[in-house]
């Protein structure tokens, strides 16, 4: 080769470390700090001969094994075995760092800065870095001089900017969004799409279906499996959760990314955070009811990064993947409602009328259940009240394929009719009133109770509470509907 770079700097490591570590030899260092890549990059470790052409200086670290070495995961784990081999072994690490640095600004006084200057602080994480990021660097300089190039290094997968390590799971950077269900029911092929088509695809997707069909649940599902998965199988890193509020994008994202600047600066912001995730960052923004004059929706697509997106809409532009989300199947439908149907009652011949009443409408269907089991009423006496107060729903009004889906006069309606189920009191119209100021935005139980001071024993009015919660229709339609 034409220059030894990689063997100065790995020679200066060898020699601070050799005695303490109990070794003789620089290729037994070499395995001790590149095995785990070679096992990335399906490649045994080779015998001493083979090594010792790299470690003497005359060939560069094998190319399957750079490969994987210029990956973010890969710089990460032989960062990690040199903190764990060579900084617990050497008396001054920060001075090993300044040494092997100054081997790189031999070579490229600008890369040889930019690694030096990511250098400030002297804790492990730092400066088992600077010596990964100088030895990596410097074997591609050893590699393009015997080539005769002059190639400049991409040294984006060394995360010179992160103050942390690269995570081995997904974190939330925003609030982590409200659990989804205790027991989920069906779900499992659509949560697969989902992980297919954000992990595995192009990284845009938008889930549409009517409200209270379940999109919500499926993508919480979803983060659920992302979250215990890890980061160097789905290549992604951060989720960042964003409730749209239906008026303004910009404004949802402020709020839940905790942006300190102006709202008209929010989009640049948000695409340098993008930019900064270089395509590890997961946007997921749940519940847009209506696209209006928000034109920064329009635009969601180009965002550097991978985007999920659940709406009632069936088109948004740029989103050329959309799931449409299905009712659930009749039996998957009768375990959901026996969940909350806590009678030893099982009639499913009876149960599955009650169910084509909903149209197999996930949330009308949890409803009827509680509101059978708080009434105390039997399957037969729920349906033949269904029947007498004139509640069905058609699978047009649940159908993604239909215009009524963007529509929720009908759903408003029907639900209404199901508020005559319950005996609700003086009070919990009292409550119906209050709720009827309050925009149209989530809220959760424990607020609510002490907005209004509702006890633990008023269970009715909590069950009315969470469906204007759940279906996220306007609770003023609700109130108008249902009391006045």
């Amino acid at each position: 080769m034409k220059t030894k770079y990689f063997y100065n700097a790995f020679n200066i490591l060898y020699d601070l470390v050799k005695e303490s570590l109990g070794i003789f030899q620089k290729e037994e260092l070499y395995r001790q700090l590149f095995q785990a890549i070679y096992v990335m990059s399906g490649d045994a470790l080779y015998d001493n001969d083979s090594i010792r052409k790299i470690t003497s200086g005359n060939q560069t670290i094998h190319l399957r094994a750079v490969k994987k070495l210029h990956t973010p995961e890969g710089f990460e784990k032989f960062r990690r075995d040199i903190e764990r081999v060579c900084l617990t072994n050497i008396n001054s690490p920060v001075d090993v760092a300044n040494k092997l640095l100054e081997q790189c600004e031999q070579v490229s006084e600008e890369t040889g800065r930019t690694i030096k200057s990511s250098f400030n602080d002297d804790t492990p994480y730092q400066i088992s870095r600077a010596v990964a990021a100088v030895l990596i660097f410097l074997n591609h300089a050893d590699y393009a001089s015997s080539k005769g190039k002059h190639t400049v290094l991409n040294i984006d997968f060394m995360r010179l900017g992160e103050e942390q390590p690269l995570l081995s799971y997904p974190k939330f950077i925003t609030n982590i969004p409200n659990a989804a269900v205790d027991r989920l029911v069906g779900r499992i092929d659509e949560i697969n799409e989902v992980y297919q088509e954000i992990v595995e695809g192009d990284g845009k997707l938008m889930v549409t279906g009517v409200g209270g069909l379940g999109k919500t649940v499926v993508v919480q599902q979803f983060l659920n499996k992302l979250q215990n998965t890890p980061t160097e199988e789905s290549q992604i890193e951060k989720i960042a959760w964003i409730p749209y509020d239906n008026h303004d994008i910009c404004l949802s994202m402020k709020q839940a990314l905790h942006l300190k600047c102006d709202l008209e600066d929010v989009w640049q912001a948000v695409q340098d955070l993008c930019a900064d995730s270089k395509g590890r960052l997961l946007f997921v923004i749940d519940n847009i009811e209506n696209i209006g004059n928000d034109e920064f929706l329009g635009k969601l697509s180009m965002l550097p990064c991978r985007v999920l997106i659940t709406s009632r809409q069936k088109i948004l532009r740029g989103f050329n993947r959309i799931m449409y989300l299905p009712p659930l199947k009749m039996a998957q439908c009768r375990d959901l409602f026996y969940q909350h149907y806590q009678y030893a009652e099982r009639d499913n011949e009876v149960l599955n009328d009650i169910i084509d009443l909903t149209a197999k409408l996930t949330i009308m269907i949890v409803f009827l259940a509680k509101v059978a089991y708080l009434e105390e009423l039997s399957l037969h006496e729920l349906y033949a009240k269904l029947v007498e107060c004139g509640f069905k729903l058609s699978e047009e009004d649940v159908s993604c394929e239909h215009e009524k889906m963007q529509n929720d006069e009908t759903i408003i309606r029907q639900m209404c009719i199901l508020f005559s189920l319950v005996n609700y009191s003086e009070e919990d119209k009292r409550v119906l009133t209050f709720i009827s100021l309050i925009p149209n935005l989530q809220f959760d139980f424990p607020k609510a109770k002490k907005w209004f001071n509702i006890k633990k024993t008023a269970v009715c009015s909590d069950y009315i509470i969470w469906v204007c919660w759940s279906m996220s229709l306007t609770a003023e339609n609700i109130f108008t509907g249902c009391i006045l």
